[in-house]
């Protein structure tokens, strides 16, 4: 009878801390917490990390008390082009990607690079995100990635090292650094020769004099402190073209999380976040300005000559797209027409 008793004893206490345990594991206190790993490839300081990824990274933290945390890595785990593997296979949980560095991979994309396609990134980015839902995502051009939103940079412009672009004879023979297939068919039908590289080695390669200008927007050229090597900024109304980026996740690691942060994930993507990420572009290149300003730098703004012979240059690459669009089961140019007309009407609503 005491061993008996004795060995009631024992069960009773082996299911009291069964249930402890138990207890302790379900509680939502104690839930496994999440460290994503985030891949910043444009550098610590540069708008897509700080104010994109980890101002992305911080909301989510904040919204779900603490959960979600992050941890930026110290180096990319792979080259700009090889980001969407990169997350794909695990080897960073997020990041963001330029469309335009991964050839081949996603034609969609450039619904948002032609010339003067829109008006700030914000509003760019916004009309970009709804009309890829509308429209784009049917394609499946994302699959296998979690996308948190697209999103473009702020109106890209010429800037050159030694002569300042008036007219399209000017590109002639200039090497031009430039982000995308896009850009390099318009620069190859201006007759410069276009070297497809990402934005973080542009000082390198104009500093070697590798190139002789290149295409982005206000704010990286200040960025990545080019702008005592820069001598010339050329600018198109509306932008001689914007580049297409996203927010990207692994599946893998979305997947795994409890429903409730992934409710917080899927709370801060799509258009919330897309006119986040707009806005960030927009203050930096009010800042880009400014600084382009004081290094000396000669701003000029392209005359209706000059943005009429690029509009003609880019005809028929937009011709071209139409019909990749159309392979894609895509009405391209319907969905670029009403691209340049919302961001229009919004841009003119803000006035």
């Amino acid at each position: 009878m005491k061993t008996k008793n004795t060995a009631g004893s024992a069960l009773r206490k082996l299911s009291v801390a069964g249930a402890l345990v138990a207890s302790v594991m379900l509680s939502p206190a104690t839930h496994a917490d999440t460290t994503l790993l985030l891949n910043g490839w444009a550098g610590p300081t540069q708008q897509l990390t700080k104010d994109i990824l980890v101002g992305w990274a911080k909301e989510l933290e904040k919204a779900s008390n603490g959960r979600i945390k992050y941890s930026l890595l110290p180096k990319a785990p792979a080259a700009p082009s090889g980001t969407v593997d990169a997350v794909i296979n695990g080897l960073c949980d997020v990041s963001y990607i330029s469309h335009g560095l991964h050839p081949g991979r996603f034609s969609l994309t450039k619904l948002v690079e032609f010339p003067q396609g829109g008006a700030t990134a914000e509003i760019n980015s916004v009309v970009y995100q709804r009309l890829h839902e509308k429209y784009l995502a049917q394609a499946g051009e994302h699959k296998g990635i979690k996308l948190i939103n697209l999103f473009t940079h702020g109106p890209g412009h010429v800037f050159t090292t030694k002569k300042q672009i008036l007219k399209a004879s000017d590109f002639e023979g200039l090497k031009m650094r430039v982000g995308g297939p896009v850009l390099s068919q318009l620069m190859q039908g201006l007759g410069a020769a276009p070297v497809v590289r990402g934005a973080p080695e542009m000082y390198e390669l104009l500093s070697n004099g590798v190139v002789d200008g290149t295409l982005v927007p206000f704010s990286p050229v200040v960025t990545f402190k080019t702008e005592k090597i820069i001598r010339y900024g050329t600018s198109l109304p509306g932008g001689l073209y914007t580049l297409s980026f996203a927010l990207i996740m692994s599946e893998k690691t979305f997947n795994a999380m409890p429903k409730q942060d992934q409710d917080v994930i899927n709370a801060w993507s799509g258009e919330r976040f897309a006119a986040r990420s707009g806005q960030a572009w927009d203050v930096e290149d009010d800042d880009g300005i400014a600084a382009l300003k004081k290094a000396g730098v000669q701003l000029t703004t392209a005359d209706a000559a000059l943005v009429n012979a690029i509009r003609e240059k880019a005809k028929p690459i937009e011709d071209a797209w139409y019909k990749e669009a159309k392979a894609k089961g895509v009405d391209g140019e319907k969905v670029l027409a009403e691209f340049r007309e919302e961001t229009r009407k919004m841009a003119a609503a803000k006035r």
